[in-house]
């Protein structure tokens, strides 16, 4: 009797732990194992993205985000030299838009192609702006997803023009601009020197003409150079024109910028939605005197913008997708990420929420989100290079020369292309 009790205890006991076994197999993911994507990105951008998390997590219970804060010109050198070796790489990665050539010259080696499955993100490709475009590789691989659009227009003080008795309005072209903004440099303390411009550093003009217009960056979608072309050209006479009339406050610190910007002392900005970030950080008190027109002369630009990317290292590819999909490719998502911002999602859906249909009294009333769309359903991508930086760096000094009235748009841009060409074996 004994021996039947324990052969029946012992068979029950392999039961029991068959049971346990299959059960703990059935369990779902969230109660096995906790999985975290390190997300590679900068301070203030990852502020944003708590925001979305505990909605994200309800959903997701067995997902956390880790964020390796990095400051974004260190993203893409780091991203490209853990890719280069092979390991270290982060799951995901925030790029902005002037480095996403870096990895789309090199097909997207290293990141994950989000054209194919399980991804498919191509059918979600007319839910964005034109810039996706950027991370669209030759061979065709989609390599990130947009999260925000930097198209620009004009911010203007309203009392400033209702003082010199200007109609922001008639600012058709860029020489109406110029013809308004001696108008409004004015000496207001009588000292005999002007404390109060149009623009803060007219250097800003030759970024915001050259770029963008006709989808053109410092080359063509042919790839020639494009740093004589009649775009290029215009855009530094524009610049110089701008500083001969001694409308800009010449300006060239962040720390001048802000002190200006807290005098009221500049009339007008050119940038993106995301500069109401600034005015509600740096002049709160300012609520009703702002407005937003579009850039003059019909000029299409952008200043900023980013893609989020999944690396080809990441062990949890899917578990990243599903982040990416919630955050920056969903109403609901979007709404959180930009809660507490006044910035223009990249994902168009996202621009029937309210907040981006209602009247805003800082802005004395004006809704200035559907000045921004504008610009935005219209910008096309730029054409961006990896060369994008040396670039810069070589034609900087010649745009200086240009300002200080040493050189002619035409020659100055002439011995840039020669030394880029010399430099960069191009």
């Amino acid at each position: 009797m004994i021996t039947k009790v324990s052969k029946f205890l012992k068979i029950l006991s392999y039961m029991i732990i068959t049971v346990i076994l299959v059960s703990v197999d059935l369990l779902p993911t969230s109660a096995a194992e906790t999985i975290t994507l390190n997300y590679m990105i900068q301070q203030a951008s990852a502020e944003y993205v708590k925001e979305c998390l505990p909605s994200f997590y309800k959903e997701h219970p067995n997902i956390r985000i880790n964020f390796i804060i990095t400051p974004n010109p260190e993203i893409p050198i780091k991203l490209l030299t853990s890719l280069a070796a092979g390991t270290g790489a982060p799951d995901l990665a925030m790029i902005d838009i002037a480095a996403i050539a870096r990895f789309t010259s090199r097909d997207g080696v290293g990141l994950v192609n989000l054209a194919e499955a399980p991804y498919n993100a191509r059918k979600l490709k007319e839910n964005y702006v034109p810039m996706i475009e950027a991370a669209i590789t030759k061979s065709g691989k989609l390599l990130g997803i947009p999260t925000d659009s930097g198209a620009m227009a004009m911010f203007y003080r309203r009392d400033l023009f209702a003082q010199a008795g200007v109609d922001p309005n008639s600012i058709k072209s860029w020489d109406d601009y110029i013809a308004i903004g001696k108008k409004l440099t004015r000496d207001i303390n009588g000292d005999g020197e002007p404390d109060q411009w149009m623009i803060t550093d007219p250097r800003v003009l030759f970024d915001t003409i050259r770029t963008y217009q006709n989808g053109a960056g410092y080359f063509d979608k042919q790839g020639n150079l494009t740093l004589t072309s009649p775009r290029t050209i215009k855009a530094l006479e524009v610049m110089k024109a701008v500083r001969d009339a001694k409308i800009d406050a010449n300006i060239t610190t962040d720390a001048e910028a802000n002190a200006a910007l807290k005098k009221g002392a500049v009339a007008t900005y050119l940038s993106a939605m995301w500069f109401d970030v600034f005015l509600h950080m740096y002049v709160p008190d300012t609520s009703g005197k702002w407005g937003v027109i579009p850039l003059p002369s019909n000029t299409l630009s952008a200043l900023g913008g980013s893609f989020v990317v999944i690396t080809e290292q990441s062990k949890y590819k899917e578990e990243a997708w599903e982040f990416v999909k919630y955050v920056y490719a969903t109403t609901e998502g979007v709404g959180l990420l930009l809660g507490k911002i006044l910035a223009l999602p990249a994902y168009k859906p996202a621009w029937k929420l309210p907040r981006y249909n209602e009247p805003m009294p800082f802005y004395g009333g004006q809704n200035i989100a559907k000045v921004f769309m504008e610009v935005a359903r219209k910008l096309p991508a730029a054409v961006h290079s990896p060369y994008d930086f040396d670039i810069t760096d070589i034609v900087r000094p010649y745009v200086e020369e240009v300002l200080k009235g040493t050189m002619n748009p035409r020659e100055a841009m002439q011995r840039a292309t020669d030394e880029v060409k010399r430099k960069l074996k191009l």
